[in-house]
């Protein structure tokens, strides 16, 4: 991880110190609480990655699992006669 380019103040607030926009500039509040939230994982953008291609392919062995439960519970339900 890079430098910090946020910091937080004793309440755990988040500011910035980049000399022309100085402390708390009210049109970039939000945008810096979202910057300092990132940089408070500690994680590189290319982990974040990691961890969203991750979390997707769960999300789809998850889906599958449901649709084969699914499938299942209607055999269950509703035997073939033959």
């Amino acid at each position: 991880m890079s430098e910090r380019l946020t910091k937080r103040d004793e309440n755990g607030n988040a500011y910035y110190d980049w000399g022309c926009l100085n402390r708390n500039h009210w049109a970039l509040g939000r945008h810096i609480d979202r910057l300092a939230e990132y940089e408070d994982t500690g994680l590189t953008p290319e982990q974040i990655r990691e961890l969203q291609n991750a979390f997707n392919i769960l999300f789809e062995n998850v889906e599958a699992l449901w649709k084969a439960k699914e499938a299942i519970l209607i055999d269950i339900n509703f035997p073939v006669q033959i």
